[in-house]
């Protein structure tokens, strides 16, 4: 026990951690992710950074073994890129990368679906 704070190396080790993890939530939170869950996780991912070009539209496997599409817009409609998924164990997963270098994260829309669970809709990057 540390005789200065009347705290156990433990509990200071805990308390760092938790710092941390609090550190990398609040990343997570500003970067622009707009998801949710109705039976099957879904939603716009962004990727490392906002101004890398680099973000996801997913959709998680559960609940169904139906086909699951994911599809990447800019915010005017402009086609990015979509995935189609129809076994129950993979993730839906389209990346901006894989279409195109240059789409802006900060005004991407993942439009999503997942046949007899959630009806097409879209997520909006909420960052930036």
């Amino acid at each position: 026990m540390s005789h200065r704070t009347g705290m156990s190396r433990g509990v200071l080790l805990l308390a760092l951690i938790c710092a941390v993890s609090f550190g990398a939530v609040v990343r997570v939170a500003l970067a622009g992710d707009n998801n949710h869950v109705t039976c099957v996780e879904h939603g716009f991912y962004s990727g490392d950074n906002n101004n890398d070009s680099s973000f996801f539209a997913r959709v998680y496997q559960g609940c169904s073994a139906t086909h699951r599409y994911c599809g990447l817009f800019t915010a005017t409609g402009g086609f990015i890129g979509s995935s189609d998924n129809y076994n129950s164990t993979g993730t839906c997963n389209t990346w901006s990368r894989d279409s195109t270098s240059s789409a802006n994260e900060c005004s991407a829309v993942a439009e999503l679906s997942d046949d007899n669970v959630f009806s097409y809709h879209p997520h909006a990057s909420t960052g930036c």
